[in-house]
């Protein structure tokens, strides 16, 4: 996980540190995953260290630590996952072709709507409108298909007006 304090604090970055500390929502607490045990003495007095019960002992002897499940940031980290999973997945306006479509995204096939950043190139777009979306293999055996049966279509004409001379 990236911490910008932590990190300012890793490479003691004393100014880094100090405009980290006056930013307003600025967590004041550090990782000691993160650290060697010489970066504590960089520490300003409002910085807290979060240990884990495998942190060294330098870390647990510290005087301003807190334990990995009560930190603020181990709160924070918590908060900002379980928004990630409730962000409702939004449906994308097909029909307004101005909008860049997500990518990997392709029309549901109740929208027959041309837009063209959707598609790599028209013969995709039709293709997708006219079979759906099938995995490369099955695009493969039907391509092979209907090039077998086009030439042997182009044979059998090609015999039928040879022998119709």
């Amino acid at each position: 996980m990236y911490h910008p304090l932590t990190r300012a604090a890793h490479h003691h970055l004393g100014g880094v540190m100090a405009t980290l500390l006056n930013w307003p929502d600025t967590i004041r607490e550090v990782h000691a995953k993160y650290l060697w045990c010489e970066d504590l003495a960089s520490l300003p007095e409002s910085v807290r260290v979060v240990i884990t019960p495998e942190s060294p002992k330098c870390f647990r002897d510290f005087v301003r630590v807190v334990e990995f499940e009560r930190s603020e940031l181990t709160a924070a980290a918590r908060r900002h996952r379980r928004g990630a999973e409730n962000v409702a997945v939004e449906e994308f306006e097909w029909s307004d072709p101005f909008l860049s479509p997500p990518p990997g995204k392709k029309p549901s096939m109740k929208h027959f709507v041309m837009n063209p950043r959707a598609f790599a190139d028209f013969a995709e777009a039709i293709t997708y409108y006219f079979l759906g979306e099938w995995a490369p293999l099955f695009t493969f055996i039907y391509s092979a298909i209907v090039l077998t049966f086009g030439c042997m279509a182009c044979g059998v004409y090609f015999v039928a007006s040879r022998r119709g001379r």
